[in-house]
């Protein structure tokens, strides 16, 4: 097998094992964008015949409405522009709970113009049917009233440098390089700021694996990330 068979084999036994000891319910993916959170969560579907919920389907606009939100929050003061870069704050955390709810209860949904990461766009309406399990995923879970709902949350960790090649391979197509790390540097400050939370509300649920081999690993030590672009205008006539 090569190194992202082996990867496969071995976390697709190590969710599915855990799950099967803590009996079916409610289970989160997360971890740090470039992780491969997607994929493991297509590769447990296929497995397990579970229900993957992105937290993706409830980001408020697409990617070309929060850019500009961002320029124009800049445009204001920093603070606004600190405020805007957040990633929490640019989720529809309300929509999202309910939708789980509806799922953990056995309930189908119709998700309205769900956000794709893949294009940055809105898509057509998606229907989700309930199964046994439900998998949660995305880089950010939202407040304690959804963590506190999860069974155990898989946290998949790869280190920054890698994860940049990885963004850089799947999005050079569609965005410059410049955007790329812009976009990075505002993802790190956001899921960084929120890991330090999320480890203090449930570190206890949490199972840490390594993003490149699929084996357990040791909680990973993340600090708060200080730095965040910003967009600068630069005159002709300088």
């Amino acid at each position: 097998m090569d190194i992202s068979e082996t990867f496969d084999v071995n976390c697709k036994n190590l969710i599915s094992n855990t799950i099967t000891r803590h009996g079916a319910g409610f289970y989160g993916i997360t971890g740090p964008a470039g992780a491969g959170k997607t994929s493991v969560a297509r590769l447990m579907s296929d497995k397990l015949n579970c229900t993957v919920y992105s937290a993706d389907y409830g980001f408020i606009g697409d990617s070309e409405e929060r850019k500009s939100l961002l320029i124009n929050k800049q445009m204001r003061s920093i603070d606004n522009y600190i405020d805007a870069a957040n990633q929490y704050n640019w989720w529809d955390w309300g929509t999202i709970l309910s939708n789980l709810e509806d799922l953990i209860e056995g309930k189908s949904i119709v998700i309205d113009a769900p956000y794709q990461r893949d294009t940055g766009e809105k898509s057509d309406a998606l229907i989700l049917t309930a199964t046994n399990n439900l998998i949660y995923e995305g880089a950010i879970f939202g407040p304690p009233f959804i963590v506190t709902k999860l069974k155990r949350i898989f946290f998949l960790w790869v280190p920054p440098k890698i994860r940049l090649q990885r963004l850089i391979e799947k999005d050079l197509g569609r965005r410059s390089f410049n955007e790329i790390l812009a976009r990075f540097l505002i993802t790190e400050y956001s899921e960084t700021s929120y890991y330090i939370n999320l480890f203090n509300w449930a570190e206890e649920k949490i199972i840490f694996i390594d993003g490149l081999s699929g084996m357990p690993c040791n909680k990973p030590k993340i600090s708060g990330h200080n730095f965040i672009p910003l967009r600068i205008n630069i005159s002709k006539n300088i």
